[in-house]
């Protein structure tokens, strides 16, 4: 980014529509959208450990999430509750409260 002089990297996505990811196919509907967003985490992690970075770069995240907006909380949080009434957790870096994704050094947030 040439007016700040920071790196920008920029990632794609393109989630698993909700018709492959619900209560009628999952016992955890968004499980599987879920777990897409924590693969696109630990990818940019790995390709920012391999840069070995002076400065943690911003990462511009653009897709189709396929996700509405009244369950991205839930789905993009990770916190899924089962059709069986069990709840699981995945780890995705979604920050409910602010509504951010929180990649990068000490919950730096990284993607803008």
């Amino acid at each position: 980014h040439r007016a700040s002089n920071q790196q920008l990297w920029v990632a794609g996505a393109h989630f698993m529509t909700t018709s492959r990811d619900s209560a009628s196919t999952n016992v955890f509907p968004g499980e599987v959208r879920a777990g897409e967003l924590a693969v696109v985490r630990d990818h940019l992690m790995a390709r920012l450990a391999e840069a070995k970075a002076v400065t943690v770069p911003a990462v511009l995240l653009l897709g189709d999430l396929n996700t509405p907006v009244h369950s991205a909380s839930e789905v993009l949080g990770g916190r899924l509750k089962g059709i069986d009434g069990r709840e699981v957790v995945i780890e995705t870096g979604f920050d409910c409260a602010e509504g951010c994704l929180r990649w990068g050094p000490a919950d730096t947030p990284l993607v803008l």
